[in-house]
C-alpha cells in the first residue's frame, strides 16, 4: 500500500478517506480534495499498479494534448479515467475538484481481463468515460469508502472486480472471443461449505476463489449463476438468518450476537436486520422468546 499523504501531494491535493483504514488489502483507494489547478498537471505512473481516477461530482476539467491548445469540457459525477502506465497529457481545473481514485496491481487486473476476455488482454489509456455499468459501480464503491466500508472488503472486492470485468468486455483490445469456461461442478458447493464455516469473520473475495480453486473473475458469475446471489448477498442472508436462530434460542447480549455472526459493530448489525426483517433484533427477541 502507498502512504496516503505521500500519494495525495504528489498529485497536489489531500486526502480524507482511505481504503487501507477499512481493511482493504487487495488494492489501494483515496477519496481526493484538489484545490483549483490553473497551471496544469500530469498523471504519474504507479509502479505495479493500473491508475483510476473517478469524478465524484460534476466538474470543469481542460486538457492539453501536447500541442498548446487546451480543450474544456465538462465532467459528469461518475466518469472515469484509467491509465496502465501514467499519463503525459496535461489536465487543468479552474474550481475545487473531488475525485476517487484506485491503484490496482498489475497482477491482479491481468488475471481478471484473462478470465474475463483472453490471456494477454490488453487495456490502453482511457482518458475519459461514462459507462452506465462502470460509473454505477465505482460510485458504489465511493460510497462505501465514504461511508466508512460498512459492508467489509468482501463487499469492496467484488466490486472492483465486477467493474475490472465490465471494463475488459468493452474496452480492452480483444473483444470477441468467447469467454465461457467449464466451471468445475465441486467449484461452488466448496465456495459454500467455506461461507458456511467462516460467517463469524471477514471474508475476501479471494478467500472464497482459493477455497473453490477459481479465479475471483470466474467465481462471480458462477456463483450468481449456481445461486441466483453473488457471494456477498449469499453472506448477509446466512448470516442474518444464523442471527435469527441466536436471537431465537439464546440470551447472547445483542453486541455478541453480531459478532458471533460477523458483524463487528452492533449498530450496522441491527440496521441490516431491520432492513431484512422489518423489526429490529431486540424487537424480534422479544416475539420470539
Amino acid at each position: 500500500m502507498l502512504e496516503s499523504n505521500a500519494f495525495a501531494t504528489s498529485l497536489g491535493a489531500k486526502a480524507v478517506h482511505e481504503g487501507a483504514e477499512l481493511g482493504w488489502e487487495r488494492f489501494s483507494a483515496y477519496g481526493l480534495k484538489y484545490p483549483p489547478c490553473h497551471d496544469g498537471r500530469v498523471i504519474p505512473a504507479v509502479s505495479g499498479h493500473y491508475f483510476i481516477e473517478v469524478m465524484t461530482g460534476q466538474q470543469r476539467v481542460q486538457i492539453d494534448f501536447d500541442d498548446g491548445r487546451w480543450i474544456e469540457d465538462t465532467w459528469a459525477r461518475g466518469d472515469f479515467s484509467v491509465f496502465p502506465l501514467g499519463d503525459d497529457t496535461y489536465w487543468r481545473w479552474p474550481d475545487a475538484l473531488e475525485t476517487t481514485v484506485f491503484l490496482l496491481p498489475v497482477g491482479w487486473v491481468s488475471e481478471i481481463f484473462g478470465q474475463t476476455v483472453a490471456p494477454g488482454a490488453i487495456l490502453e489509456t482511457i482518458r475519459r468515460a461514462n459507462d452506465p455499468e462502470v460509473s454505477r459501480l465505482f460510485l458504489m464503491l465511493d460510497h462505501e469508502l465514504k461511508a466508512g466500508g460498512p459492508h467489509g472488503p468482501l463487499f469492496a472486492e467484488s466490486l472492483v472486480t465486477a467493474a475490472l470485468s465490465a471494463i475488459a468486455k468493452k474496452y480492452s483490445r480483444v473483444h470477441d472471443l468467447d469467454t465461457a469456461s467449464a466451471i468445475p461442478g465441486g467449484a461452488i458447493s466448496a465456495a459454500i461449505a467455506f461461507l458456511e464455516a467462516n460467517l463469524c469473520r471477514q471474508i475476501t473475495l479471494a478467500d472464497i476463489a482459493a477455497a473453490a480453486d477459481l479465479h475471483e473473475a470466474a467465481l462471480l458469475p458462477a456463483f450468481k449463476r449456481a445461486l441466483g446471489v453473488t457471494p456477498y448477498q449469499f453472506v448477509v442472508q446466512r448470516r442474518l438468518s444464523r442471527a435469527r436462530e441466536l436471537l431465537a434460542r439464546s440470551r447472547l447480549p445483542l453486541a455478541e450476537v453480531a459478532l458471533e455472526v460477523g458483524y463487528g459493530n452492533q449498530s450496522h448489525f441491527s440496521s441490516a436486520f431491520k432492513k431484512a426483517f422489518g423489526v429490529t433484533p431486540s424487537a424480534y427477541r422479544r416475539a420470539s422468546q
